[in-house]
């Protein structure tokens, strides 16, 4: 049992509903977040109906009933628009709605058509959805979900993964459960440092150091390029992730451009949709990056600094705020949190990646 974890969600699951029946939440939520001119970008990854397909609980998934209770929150006491829309409204002098809020989700996964949207679409919330176009009607899985699914499967103990650093050394990983959630977090590190073009190898390596052999539940589906399409338009706003979703800080000038220009021409062509926004794999952007996703023609791009957009709003760099895997109670200490209007007394992760 990881108890750092397990007492966090204790204290979540009793201090926040007790501080938010109090009033105390929405006190500093009508202060400091429900104005005019601050903008709301909320991020999400997956939305799932079964707790077993997130076992490790490492931020990337949310619990379909809560992101219910998440949704109607917004449309309740903000105004619902796409990111594309909002970015529009600024670049024409136009305010934003009193209290804009923006939903995003990232990389694409299949359980956004089947499972988040009918619930988008039963509040009438529209979405902003970033697409990795890159291997989709191959049917590859990204190479995290690869690596979570090994941990998952193998009866190892403990992994070496000194392959996985230049240093020639040995670097011994414990997988029991006490352990096993933290030696997560330094793999995905690990694996995000390997240049780009190295991880699905190392991937492949890091399997058969586990003994797997056989893929598990763990390799979630994407979304194909014909379900692209059924869900574009329709309060569904595309914007691209990447052809590989892959640390552009670490391409060449001629790659990074491909990522932007390839995954932005697909997309296009499948829905019948201009694609005016981005989304940097992992939040990992740098002034090079930015400069070169404006000159490829994007309006906006976002990333994952975790806090509300306010005027001047950084259209190359906007801010999302990770939603947590929470009732609406603690989500809204972590907007409160993210607004700068209260301490962080229980951490919650913005989560950077995939």
């Amino acid at each position: 049992m990881n108890y750092n974890v397990t007492a966090k969600r204790i204290v979540k699951s009793i201090a926040s509903p007790v501080l938010d029946f109090c009033g105390i939440y929405d006190a500093l939520l009508q202060r400091r977040v429900f104005t005019q001119s601050n903008w709301l970008i909320v991020m999400y990854h997956r939305v799932i109906d079964n707790a077993a397909d997130d076992p490790f609980r490492l931020g990337m998934c949310l619990d379909s009933k809560l992101f219910a209770q998440q949704i109607e929150y917004h449309v309740q006491h903000f105004t619902p628009i796409t990111v594309g829309e909002a970015v529009a409204r600024v670049r024409a002098g136009k305010p934003l709605p009193r209290n804009a809020v923006s939903v995003t989700f990232d990389d694409g996964y299949r359980d956004f058509k089947d499972v988040a949207l009918p619930i988008l679409k039963r509040y009438q919330c529209p979405s902003t959805v970033f697409v990795t176009t890159g291997g989709l009607e191959d049917g590859q899985v990204f190479w995290w979900d690869r690596v979570l699914d090994a941990i998952f499967l193998t009866q190892r103990k403990f992994v070496d993964v000194g392959f996985l650093s230049d240093e020639p050394s040995s670097d011994i990983l414990s997988l029991s459960i006490q352990h096993r959630n933290r030696s997560l977090d330094r793999l995905l590190d690990l694996f995000w440092n390997q240049p780009p073009a190295r991880i699905e190898e190392q991937v492949d390596t890091f399997r058969r150091k586990l003994g797997v052999v056989m893929n598990g539940k763990l390799l979630a589906p994407r979304m194909s390029h014909a379900e692209i399409a059924e869900v574009s338009g329709d309060d569904v706003e595309l914007g691209a992730h990447c052809e590989q979703h892959v640390d552009m800080r670490k391409l060449s000038t001629d790659a990074c451009r491909h990522e932007l220009e390839a995954s932005r021409r697909l997309l296009q062509e499948v829905s019948g949709q201009p694609v005016n926004g981005f989304a940097y794999p992992g939040g990992r952007e740098n002034s090079d990056v930015q400069k070169l996703v404006a000159h490829t023609g994007y309006t906006y791009a976002a990333g994952t600094s975790c806090s509300l957009n306010r005027p001047p709003y950084d259209m190359y760099s906007l801010r999302r705020l990770g939603a947590p895997d929470t009732g609406v109670s603690d989500y809204k200490r972590c907007l409160a949190t993210a607004a700068g209007a209260a301490p962080q007394a229980v951490a919650f992760e913005s989560v950077p990646w995939p």
